[in-house]
């Protein structure tokens, strides 16, 4: 359930910068909340969506949509110096089956943006 942790983190982010911006959030609502999630990450989107709906009611976020958008899993070779995209998350270079991999993509978590009315 470390999903509903994160929730409440992203509300805090988006509220510090509705602070930074526009020197508070009294009378202003979040209309929606756009999240980058890798896919090699550990959070799971359908938690995400729940624990955003169980989180937001009676808050600035109550009326607000999440919107989720996946980064694929991106991994650099050092054998063959590509960058590729596994079909599933083994660590195995697609282009060369070299096994000297690195992940550049798919851990991240992260706010993109969001949107007040």
């Amino acid at each position: 359930m470390h999903e509903l942790s994160i929730i409440r983190n992203i509300f805090s982010i988006v509220e510090q910068k509705m602070d930074n911006l526009y020197g508070g959030h009294l009378g202003k609502r979040v209309a929606r909340v756009n999240l980058m999630i890798g896919a090699f990450s550990t959070v799971i989107p359908e938690c995400m969506h729940f624990n955003f709906e169980v989180a937001r009611r009676g808050t600035i976020f109550s009326d607000a949509e999440l919107v989720i958008k996946i980064i694929p899993l991106e991994i650099y070779c050092k054998e063959c110096k590509k960058n590729s995209e596994p079909a599933e998350p083994v660590f195995v270079c697609p282009i060369c089956d070299g096994n000297d991999v690195e992940i550049i993509k798919g851990r991240d978590l992260r706010v993109e943006s969001f949107e007040i009315d």
